[in-house]
């Protein structure tokens, strides 16, 4: 698919560069200048300090080596150091020139009164950045946590295979892999020797991340020779989870021989020679070559990662805490959220459907199913448990909880809640429980563990009210990240106040006040089931959680032993259901795996993923690189060569194909509009751009007029992004979808109508969200197909993004507030200029919504400059509301100005302070 330019430019992100710090000169008791920055939040931060040299050349996949001093007179830190290298990257990328190998740096964040020389020393944040070991940066700021008195210094390691590639070849020093690992070590060494020349105490250093970043923290944990350099660890979002916590080795020398094999070299020295753009490719094939992931493990899959082989680690994190083999006399706060697993349950059941050989005879219903909306159907879990464990596993343990069979008269129901229920069971709960229910329980040198889930909720929002707590999201809580301000729900203000108050405590002591209950460790809980638990009305209480789960966990771990069971049975997939099958006397050769037969006497011989059949033998899989288009089918053919051909409904040559059934329309001015004709024989145009792209936040929209877009052509195939909204990030697994340059609407309409030269009613779709969140990505099928109503659903800046006020800026031309309500009139101004393009009788325009979406029509309706654009309207849902429909300017006003203050631009002259807002870019 081409991307119109005018597409390409909604779908961009509006970018600004932030404003230059102020420098500020510290010196190191050696004497060394180190230059920062001051922001105007009053934090001062050091950036890009580096604490090892560069891993390039020959260090690459070799232990850091650490800086032991600063011989410069002085240092300029005022900038980021390069993010770590990933194997995504390409030079062409945006942005590119950030990224970069010689990435072992941190980044400092203190107070001016901290460096003082007779400040009292404060505890040292020691902060690992999540992104499954692959991806991520430690260029998050922590300035609330910073001001209530903690020293931030975060943490940049080697990512993916340029951190966790593995050489069983080497023997010149300790370690063979876990060079990420390594990194973290040696910065949490350069910070007992440098902390405590940022005000921080070198005795009172806690460990904290989230999802990778906690899982490493567990390895530091439970590796002696870390032990030195931490007192206390925070961890987020994970458990003691089997994928991030025993990567198998096989999969590890699996990806380096496949990496080594895609570019032509016979030893790690030569990929040592390589350039990152020559060898990023090569790791991409090697993934999708060698598999990279087990077939039957679910969630948390990190491809290159630790890998335990007896350097670093030797036994897994639940065999180490549950023997004792942890850190003593450390406190503990582990944190998850009640529903982590949610969502990437869904991603665990495609994968097991792409990855598990039994369900190859239904990918296709399958995916019909998940494409009318079902997106974990039934009765396919239960094929994954029959297939992984077997059947006599599965109805003699499974089952009863988590079974999900069809309906009585046959039809396949939502199997979402059951399967997740599994995920979040194996990976995050009962695995941690069982690891906490050996040593822990017993040896008094081991914690405080103070195990706490989080049901305060964060995502999978339903009518504008969100139903589940997601992964991370106790994270900006628990580390001071959100802030409080009055226009808040009550109770989310006390949340916020109080999860500040406990933790910051716990940076300084190990231990939690009793201000709005106890938190307890699990030596004195009522049982192993039983968590501190932070509910949907902000309340800390002792609850059980899990415990139908975990009995069918612990019931299966007494039979079969914890690797099988909390690993997704790692071994038992390639031996058979949870014990010794016909097939592990079987050698089937080279590129081959034996598989049972569904008589489970005899077996097969079969080509293994990535491989094909030749003959007699198995040769590589010339499709597996996935050299077609996206909606093509690749064929391999003799000699190791392969064909494209567009699938069914699209036409090309296979290396780009186009889809047949879209609809061409068009538009007086000669541009051609490409939209997607539905199923349901609706010509449905997406993410049409209805205004240009506005130059500055805050400033107002202005619709296309007539002969507004180039005379060329646009494809609309594909919906434009949602609008930004301040949870987007947070809350959100699709954050890519989200942008500020958001300003377009969505038109259904009839094929014929296009060209027939009928006009018809069109109904202008407004969406609720509060004002604050939802999209225009609503249908109106049976609008359209039984009323002969044209539909055009519209997008407009949300939350802070379109409803800011500023009082700040003198002479302001154009308007101060109400962005998001101007943009719907412009979109209205575009459905008269361009309703009747597409059918619609612009003389007969009704506009609509529900809950937020109806407020504002009454806002339209009693605005006259709207009055012009729409002769109907229905509202649902919401009355004439003094809370949506008067927004006091005083609460207005209020917000900006806590916004401001909670910013950089803080103290800045009323006639900067909105395009110093406007500059920053994750505002």
């Amino acid at each position: 698919m081409k991307l119109s330019a005018s597409l390409l430019a909604t779908v961009a992100r509006s970018q600004w560069t932030p404003p230059e710090p102020e420098a500020y000169s510290h010196t190191l008791s050696t004497g060394a200048e180190f230059i920062g920055g001051k922001n105007h939040r009053g934090t001062i931060e050091f950036k890009g300090v580096p604490y090892a040299q560069a891993p390039t050349g020959e260090n690459r996949w070799k232990p850091p080596i650490p800086i032991e001093e600063y011989t410069e007179a002085s240092y300029d830190f005022i900038n980021y150091g390069y993010r770590c290298m990933n194997y995504g990257w390409t030079p062409d990328m945006p942005n590119a020139d950030l990224t970069g190998e010689d990435c072992l740096n941190v980044n400092v964040h203190t107070m001016e009164e901290y460096l003082q020389p007779d400040a009292p020393k404060r505890p040292i944040m020691a902060y690992i950045h999540g992104g499954g070991w692959n991806t991520g940066s430690n260029q998050a700021a922590f300035h609330n946590l910073v001001k209530a008195g903690v020293v931030e210094i975060n943490i940049g390691y080697r990512l993916g295979p340029w951190g966790f590639l593995y050489d069983e070849t080497q023997d010149d020093f300790d370690h063979k892999g876990n060079f990420g690992l390594l990194d973290q070590r040696a910065a949490l060494a350069w910070i007992q020797k440098f902390g405590g020349e940022f005000g921080g105490d070198i005795n009172n250093v806690i460990l904290d991340g989230c999802s990778a970043g906690s899982a490493a923290g567990w390895w530091h944990l439970t590796s002696e020779e870390s032990w030195p350099y931490f007192h206390k660890t925070i961890t987020n979002g994970v458990g003691l989870n089997y994928a991030f916590g025993g990567h198998d080795l096989d999969i590890a020398t699996g990806l380096t021989a496949a990496a080594l094999d895609a570019a032509g070299c016979e030893n790690v020295d030569c990929l040592r020679s390589m350039p990152a753009e020559e060898l990023n490719p090569h790791f991409r094939n090697a993934k999708r070559v060698n598999g990279a992931f087990h077939p039957t493990k679910l969630a948390l899959q990190p491809g290159w990662g630790p890998v335990i082989d007896g350097g670093f680690k030797s036994m897994s994190l639940v065999d180490s805490v549950r023997t004792g083999e942890i850190r003593p006399n450390t406190p503990i706060s582990f944190n998850y959220a009640e529903h982590d697993a949610w969502g990437m349950s869904d991603g665990g059941f495609n994968s097991a459907v792409k990855n598990i050989p039994a369900f190859a005879p239904h990918t296709q219903t399958i995916k019909d199913l998940q494409a009318a909306g079902i997106i974990v159907p039934s009765d396919y879990t239960d094929l994954y448990f029959k297939e992984v464990f077997g059947e006599d596993v599965f109805n003699a343990y499974i089952a009863p909880e988590f079974g999900c069979a069809n309906n009585a008269d046959g039809s396949a129901r939502e199997c979402r809640e059951q399967f997740f229920k599994w995920v979040q069971g194996q990976t995050w709960v009962c695995n941690s429980r069982y690891a906490f229910s050996g040593a822990p329980m017993t040896n008094g040198d081991i914690g405080p563990i103070y195990p706490m889930e989080f049901g305060w909720r964060t995502c999978e929002e339903i009518e504008g009210e969100k139903t589940k707590s997601c992964h991370c999201g106790e994270s900006g809580y628990v580390n001071s990240q959100r802030t409080s301000n009055p226009n808040m729900p009550e109770d989310e203000q006390k949340l916020i106040e109080w999860t500040s108050e406990y933790w910051v405590n716990f940076f300084n002591t190990g231990t939690f006040p009793n201000t709005v209950g106890e938190m307890l460790s699990v030596t004195d809980l009522p049982n192993i089931n039983t968590v501190n638990y932070i509910s949907s009305e902000a309340n800390l209480e002792q609850r059980e959680t899990y415990s139908a789960v975990c009995a069918v966990f612990d019931a299966m771990v007494e039979e079969f032993g914890p690797d099988d069971v909390f690993g997704g049975a790692h071994w038992s997939y390639e031996h058979g259901p949870m014990g010794p099958q016909a097939c592990d006397d079987v050698d089937c050769g080279e590129n081959k795996v034996c598989v049972n037969n569904d008589d489970g006497v005899t077996t097969s011989c079969v080509c293994e993923d990535g491989f094909i059949e030749a003959g007699d033998a198995c040769v590589v899989d010339p499709c597996v690189s996935e050299p077609c288009h996206e909606k093509a089918t690749c064929t391999p053919t003799e000699n190791s060569d392969f064909t494209c051909e567009c699938n069914n409904g699209y036409s090309g040559d296979g290396l780009n194909c186009i889809t047949d059934n879209n609809v061409r329309h068009n538009l007086s001015n000669g541009a051609t509009f490409i939209g997607e004709l539905t199923m349901e024989d609706i010509a449905f145009f997406k993410g049409i751009p209805y205004a240009a792209d506005f130059t500055e936040r805050w400033t107002a929209s202005v619709a296309r007029e007539a002969g507004g877009y180039e005379v060329a052509e646009h494809d609309f195939t594909v919906y434009g992004p949602m609008c930004m909204s301040k949870n987007a990030k947070s809350s959100q697994d699709n954050y890519d979808d989200f942008a500020e340059q958001c300003l377009n609407v969505n038109v259904m309409t009839k094929p014929e109508w296009l060209t027939d030269g009928t006009k018809h009613p069109i109904l202008i779709y407004i969406h609720g969200g509060g004002f604050n969140s939802g999209s225009n990505r609503s249908k109106f099928t049976n609008l359209v197909n039984d009323q002969n109503v044209m539909v055009v659903s519209v997008n407009y800046r949300l939350g802070p993004y379109g409803f800011f006020y500023d009082t700040k800026t003198p002479n302001v031309e154009g308007p101060r507030a109400n962005f998001g309500l101007l943009d719907q009139r412009e979109a209205m101004k575009w459905v008269q200029n361009f309703g009747a393009e597409f059918g619609g009788d612009i003389n007969q325009i009704t506009v609509s919504g529900c809950s937020a979406g109806s407020d504002a029509t009454w806002w339209h309706l009693t605005e006259e400059k709207s009055w012009p654009y729409f002769n109907r309207a229905i509202t649902n849902g919401v009355g004439l509301n003094a809370a949506y429909g008067s927004h006091d300017i005083e609460i207005a006003s209020g917000q900006a100005q806590y916004v401001i203050d909670n910013s950089e631009c803080a103290g800045q002259p009323d006639a900067d302070v909105i395009d110093c807002l406007r500059a920053i870019d994750d505002i």
